[in-house]
């Protein structure tokens, strides 16, 4: 009898140790298994990411470098002040009117856009002056309106000098590529 008792003894000291051992491995193991739960959502998200990073370069590459260059030249990915003087004054003299003065800064006006969505450009405010008819103007005003370059114009003034000349004032907004 007392042999029976000593083995039960044992055996529910055995049990308690191993409950007692186990327990805090079986809460490890419990907390283990969530955190790979955590991470395989993770790792869910970034092959979905990849994904939607693949399909997006597979449409940016196949974009015609014809049309890449054009919209580079719409909206450039730096300021070149000296490229757009060039522009400016060639259209000025193709359309018959005298480029006498153009100011160029970074602008904080324009920079809200209609869609109110995240801008990938910064725009640039520009203030130039053109002396010559009003026909000619007129013409000025359609060539920057054709110009691959975007340009939107907000205001424009004008003085008379002398019989059918005029100088032009106008402001307008341009835009560049924001730097990343």
């Amino acid at each position: 009898m007392v042999k029976n008792i000593l083995a039960i003894i044992l055996i529910v000291a055995a049990v308690g140790i191993v409950f007692m051992w186990v327990k805090p491995l079986w809460a490890d193991i419990q907390g283990l298994n969530s955190s790979k739960q955590e991470l395989q959502t993770a790792i869910n998200n970034m092959k979905e990411r990849a994904k939607d990073r693949d399909r997006l370069l597979e449409k940016y590459n196949a974009i015609a470098e014809e049309d890449l260059a054009r919209l580079n030249e719409m909206i450039p990915p730096d300021v070149d002040i000296a490229k757009l003087l060039v522009n400016m004054d060639d259209l000025a003299k193709t359309n018959g009117l005298i480029l006498k003065r153009i100011d160029a800064k970074e602008s904080k006006e324009g920079s809200a856009v209609v869609g109110g969505g995240p801008q990938n450009f910064e725009p640039i405010s520009l203030e130039l002056s053109v002396a010559g008819s009003y026909q000619s103007f007129r013409n000025y005003l359609a060539a920057l309106e054709k110009n691959l370059r975007l340009i939107d114009v907000a205001d424009i003034t004008f003085s008379a000098s002398e019989k059918d000349s005029y100088e032009f004032t106008i402001r307008a907004v341009i835009y560049s590529q924001k730097k990343q």
